[in-house]
């Protein structure tokens, strides 16, 4: 006979059952398409407890973000301890696997810079984690210069993420594919940096 559970697992069970409910229909339906009583009833509960473990919609919601940031800063880490091959073209790789997923896609970059504030996602350790691989690609550049290139290649992987969100175009998917290829073979041949490059 198993022992009952406590209520630290009960509590943890139940966190976890409304965090993946919220996961699928905020990836679904959006923030605002999305009400607590559909998350609540989703996990087979109440809406009492949700209120309980998380105060609110918007709290529940960076909850949410904040699980799925961690998975991609997971990812990342597990390619820098590794050190397998040409790391860059694997970070491409974990980003582009990340922006096709269409719940990350429209919770982390579609509702969460308008829900939680862009100033938000800019200092998260996912996108904190990117800078610090970019910036030393560019060492003979000020560094100001080399954090701002930085900023606009996260801000070009948002883009290309987001045009992957439009269905049933097959031509853009393949078209994509292509330049995902180009841009692995350049991040790969150029170990030194690119500023050496130029």
């Amino acid at each position: 006979m198993s022992k009952p559970r406590t209520q630290q697992q009960r509590r943890e069970a139940a966190t976890q059952s409304v965090l993946e409910s919220a996961c699928f229909l905020f990836g679904e339906q959006g923030y605002q398409g999305t009400s607590l009583e559909g998350i609540a009833d989703r996990a087979g509960m109440t809406i009492r407890p949700i209120y309980h473990y998380f105060g609110n919609k918007e709290q529940l919601f960076l909850a949410v973000t904040e699980q799925m940031e961690q998975r991609l800063y997971a990812a990342m880490q597990e390619i820098e301890a590794g050190q397998n091959g040409p790391v860059l073209g694997q970070y491409w790789e974990v980003f582009m696997q990340f922006g096709r997923d269409p719940q990350f896609r429209q919770i982390v970059l579609v509702d969460a810079p308008v829900v939680l504030g862009r100033e938000r996602w800019a200092d998260s350790p996912v996108v904190q984690q990117v800078i610090d691989i970019l910036v030393p690609l560019f060492p003979g550049l000020l560094p100001e210069t080399r954090h701002l290139i930085a900023q606009m290649v996260i801000a070009a992987l948002t883009e290309v993420a987001m045009s992957l969100a439009e269905p049933g175009n097959k031509g853009k998917e393949h078209a994509f594919e292509e330049i995902s290829g180009l841009i692995r073979m350049v991040l790969e041949s150029v170990p030194g940096g690119f500023a050496a490059s130029l």
